[in-house]
């Protein structure tokens, strides 16, 4: 098996990557990336594998992803590359309708182009934000109406969108995943959880958007990987579309009490409860993103190894264990908008 990974530096991407490096039946993985902000350091990844090669590139071309699916005789594109930040996409939409719907169009057009020589399987990988909020009706199922509230849903929603039209008018083989919150290790420090272990850590305020009752459902990015494994390897129906849910909701508050409470298990870091503070909320916030679990995921086998706790433990300690992951990778950023509003 050889698959394309698009955002191959990326935190699902990157883990993604990790653990598929290891199996015997993948001979190849190419990464395309094109080292953004949001990505990792290749020095920090250090992905040492004969299996692996690295592409930098922005998907902006379908000849130049032509080129690639035939000359690695590519089976599979995972493609998960996108801006993935709900604040910046407020601040900057057009650079999300750019970076996330323009490639996803790119590699469409380069699987239908190529097929006659290699028939490669696609699956896109989406975002419970796409459904927008229901904190008032039950968990999104795959027949849930597509309501996305921001230009990054949005931009997410579009591109699914193609990927299902491709899929009715050129009979390309895809499928789409949506899944719920991801955490784990290597997750940009922007996003909630690494934001928040940060924050402890170094006794700076914990910052939560409104009264931090807002409801998400999280997996642990490894129960995530182990649930594309399974697709990856089913046979038959191949173009149905999964979701990567957990059943398990939390607020964010709960989750930050939660890592509040671990980080404290580990150094004595006072009464940390105190930082907590809570601060505008951003516009078109939802409320809630509760998502179902995948009835036929179940029946191909695949269980959640990790509860919340587990999870966050886990988290908690590879952070701890990584100090320099924010200023390794470039997150100058993060620094610079904490010392705006007076951080040290």
């Amino acid at each position: 098996m050889k698959i394309l990974v698009t955002g191959g530096n990326g935190f699902i991407g990157s883990n993604f990557i990790r653990y598929f490096l290891k199996k015997k039946i993948v001979k190849k993985i190419i990464n395309i990336d094109k080292n953004s902000y949001e990505s990792i350091s290749d020095n920090f990844l250090n992905f040492k594998s004969k299996k692996y090669f690295k592409i930098k590139d922005n998907l902006s071309s379908s000849k130049k992803i032509e080129k690639i699916i035939l000359n690695h005789k590519i089976d599979i594109i995972l493609h998960m590359a996108a801006e993935s930040h709900v604040d910046r996409s407020i601040k900057d939409p057009h650079k999300y309708i750019m970076s996330n719907v323009i490639p996803t169009l790119n590699i469409l057009r380069a699987c239908v182009s190529t097929r006659n020589k290699r028939s490669v399987r696609l699956i896109y990988f989406s975002t419970d934000e796409v459904f927008g909020s229901n904190h008032k009706s039950p968990p999104f199922k795959l027949t849930s109406q597509l309501n996305p509230s921001s230009p990054y849903s949005a931009s997410k929603a579009a591109a699914g969108l193609l990927v299902s039209s491709w899929r009715k008018t050129y009979n390309i083989d895809a499928s789409i995943v949506y899944c719920c919150n991801n955490y784990g290790p290597y997750q940009n420090p922007e996003k909630l959880i690494p934001a928040s272990i940060y924050r402890i850590m170094n006794s700076l305020p914990i910052l939560i958007y409104g009264n931090g009752k807002q409801i998400r459902t999280w997996i642990y990015v490894e129960d995530t990987i182990r649930a594309i494994d399974k697709i990856i390897n089913v046979r038959e129906n191949i173009n149905r579309d999964y979701i990567i849910g957990s059943n398990r909701d939390y607020t964010n508050l709960t989750i930050i009490r939660k890592l509040i409470s671990i980080v404290n298990d580990h150094s004595n870091i006072g009464n940390a409860k105190d930082l907590i503070q809570f601060t505008q909320d951003r516009p078109g916030h939802d409320l809630a993103y509760k998502l179902s679990k995948d009835k036929v995921l179940e029946k191909l086998g695949f269980k959640i190894l990790f509860d919340l706790d587990r999870g966050l433990k886990k988290t908690v300690k590879w952070y701890m264990e990584n100090p320099k992951f924010i200023e390794k990778n470039k997150y100058k950023s993060f620094i610079k908008n904490l010392r705006k509003v007076g951080f040290k």
